[in-house]
């Protein structure tokens, strides 16, 4: 036999003339199938009592209102159909862990309140595919709220603890979620490592909190996010007291050994607030006790780390903000956080401001509007940010902590090991950052698109937005590269060739450097290689600017397209008229290059243009050498490879030297 769902009226949206509404397709069932109808509250507490013991599906045929306090359901494997119906009223979630799958039901007015289970979502604590059930959730949405506070649970004596909190499913293993809403307001009041916890890893979104092997497609959530990760208790172990969060819109932790799985058309607009965060190994609320090294907490708009799927389509409208904490590491994105090796990102785009402000303490710091972090041999293509990131958090390096500190902040992603291609930044970029500094060596990299670009290409992409970078607090290191600010209008540093790259924005930064690289394109293009046969296409179309009251204590490297160059750049050009604005320097202690394309660069420069002016106004303290060109600053070049190259570099040192000095010049030795 067959039997048909029932459609409800939905007034709320309601049809033009003449059109017809699209109903789900009709369940088809043998005749001697057995169904489970559920018309009331007392239907579903009999099932619920009973669901260990039957496959059967379950079918809804009224809107149920639950009046008491709810148990989950536990044990049962087969499929709920809401048929658009909903449950209202769940004081827990509707299932405890199980194989089910879900199809067209809704959750309304949620109100849980958790503590003692760390996995916790409105439909269930967790969906997990077995061998013989492969569990879906299709058509489904929850509203209401969930608050968690998991201070009871985390003094367990557990060695390692994940826990995953989500608006539709804390847990998903094996299974798919398609086409559903989240309208959760997630509040996680308080969690709390005690002295016996060595890891504490909680996953939290506003639809799933962690996934493992299933496909997303198709997903929004509405609800806003509110956490407070709390200090940890007192050290009793050398691995004790680790927090490490993962914490995103709509999924926190997506990982898989399953190379087909894919993310796809995944939507946040909820707003994402850290009211505190302390992230770390015997957290602190000191400067010299922010944290421990080996940790990846992970912020994302849509997804806090996406170690391992395919994605298309990830959008993001929530504001994501802080308003205190610290921590060693913290990767923070409009979009991912962080995504793993050979993840391949595409059509990710950020509408959603980014704010960090100077109440929080990080070490090492990955933000950006895309991606903050791309681990190895990823790529990221055709993707945008179209919103603010404002970046004021005190960057905290201490001689208690190893040498090495990063601080990287860009429109696109702020660390890139993974090819870039097609991607605009639109939103201005604001840095205005304490850096402290004790004799340990830290890197500071801004730029438009990207703040390092390490192993792959960074090809046809854009910055329009304003860059700002204002840096107090800057203490000379023992060497040059000790303490290093680089800024680009697309990239800050880059250790592999751009291609076709353009910066319509301009570039500004003012205050305390101890060694400045900056350029209107890149900053420090550091690679020298020949594996790439085109190294080309820089264009600026904005200005350079340093403002009044800049220190620098060790050297200035600045070039209208490119600051430093460490091989040959082809196509370099400087468009913009207004050119370089030097409002005042003062204190440079070493040699500085200038240049209207490049700054200083150690390998030919070909097929460049300077439309720039450059001056340096009166009341600026001049360096050792100054070393200014309309073109490049300085060249270094290579030996010379042939008896007429070594000729004709002679003849150009006779001819320089001339002009300097009278009387015979001559060669000692050569």
């Amino acid at each position: 036999g067959v039997m048909y769902a029932t459609a409800k009226a939905d007034n709320t949206n309601p049809l033009e003339a003449g059109a017809l509404r699209n109903f789900k397709s009709a369940i088809e069932y043998a005749a001697t199938d057995k169904v489970v109808v559920i018309k009331n509250e007392a239907d579903l507490k009999a099932f619920a009592a009973a669901a260990a013991t039957t496959t059967a599906d379950v079918v809804l045929a009224n809107d149920i209102t639950l009046t008491e306090a709810w148990t989950p359901i536990e044990g049962y494997a087969g499929t709920v159909h809401g048929h658009g119906y909903a449950i209202k009223g769940l004081t827990a979630p509707l299932f405890g862990t199980t194989s089910a799958s879900f199809k067209g039901l809704h959750l309304e007015g949620v109100n849980i309140v958790e503590s003692a289970n760390p996995n916790v979502g409105a439909l269930a604590r967790a969906i997990v595919a077995t061998d013989t059930a492969t569990p879906s959730i299709e058509h489904c949405s929850t509203n209401g709220s969930l608050t968690v506070n998991c201070t009871e649970y985390a003094m367990k004596a557990d060695a390692y603890s994940e826990f995953a909190i989500g608006g539709f499913v804390g847990r998903v293993n094996g299974a798919s979620i398609s086409d559903c809403q989240s309208d959760i307001a997630i509040d996680i009041q308080q969690v709390v490592a005690s002295a016996n916890t060595a890891v504490i890893y909680p996953s939290i979104a506003g639809v799933v909190g962690l996934v493992d092997g299933a496909n997303l497609s198709n997903l929004e959530s509405k609800g806003a996010i509110t956490a407070t990760i709390a200090k940890c208790a007192s050290v009793t172990s050398n691995y004790g007291n680790i927090l490490v969060p993962y914490i995103a819109g709509v999924a926190g932790y997506f990982t898989t050994a399953n190379s087909t799985c894919k993310v796809a058309n995944l939507t946040n607009r909820g707003k994402i607030t850290i009211s505190e965060g302390y992230f770390g190994k015997g957290i602190g609320t000191t400067d010299d006790t922010i944290g421990y090294e080996d940790i990846d907490p992970c912020l994302g708009g849509v997804v806090g780390y996406l170690e391992a799927a395919e994605a298309t389509s990830l959008v993001n409208h929530g504001a994501i903000s802080y308003a205190k904490g610290a921590s060693y590491f913290h990767y923070i994105g409009g979009v991912v956080g962080m995504s793993g090796e050979k993840v391949k990102m595409t059509a990710l785009h950020n509408h959603g401001a980014i704010s960090i402000p100077n109440t929080i303490s990080i070490a090492c710091l990955h933000c950006a509007g895309v991606v903050a972090h791309m681990r190895n041999d990823g790529s990221l293509s055709d993707s945008s940010n179209n919103a603010a990131v404002e970046v004021k958090s005190k960057n905290v390096s201490t001689s208690s902590k190893t040498a090495m500190r990063f601080f990287r902040v860009a429109g696109v992603s702020a660390f890139a090991r993974g090819l870039l291609s097609n991607c605009e930044n639109n939103g201005g970029v604001t840095c205005d950052t304490t850096i402290e500094t004790a004799n340990n060596w830290q890197a500071v990299a801004v730029g438009g698109v990207v703040g390092v670009a390490y192993s792959k290409p960074v090809t046809d992409c854009t910055n329009n937005g304003r860059i700002l970078a204002k840096f107090s607090g800057v203490k000379a290191g023992k060497d040059d590269a000790s303490m290093r600010v680089t800024l680009g209008g697309v990239a800050g540093i880059a250790s592999i060739p751009c291609q076709n790259v353009t910066n319509n924005a301009n570039l500004e930064t003012w205050n305390n450097h101890h060694t400045l690289y900056m350029g209107g394109v890149v900053g420090d293009m550091n690679y020298s290689g020949t594996d790439y046969a085109e190294n080309g296409g820089y264009h600026n179309n904005g200005a350079v600017v340093v403002r009044a009251a800049t220190t620098l204590n060790h050297k200035a490297v600045i070039g209208g397209c490119v600051g430093y160059a460490a091989g040959k750049l082809n196509n370099v050009n400087n468009n913009n008229a207004s050119g370089f604005s030097f409002k005042a320097i003062t204190n440079i202690n070493d040699h500085s290059y200038i240049g209207g394309c490049v700054g200083w660069s150690k390998g030919v420069v070909s097929n460049a243009t300077n439309a720039a002016h450059i001056a340096i106004p009166t009341g600026s303290a001049l360096p050792k050498m100054v070393c200014l060109g309309g073109i490049v600053g300085k060249i270094t070049s290579s030996p010379a490879s042939h008896l007429a190259t070594l000729c004709n570099q002679m003849v150009n040192f006779l001819g320089i030297m001339q002009n300097e000095w009278a009387g015979a010049q001559a060669f000692s030795s050569f």
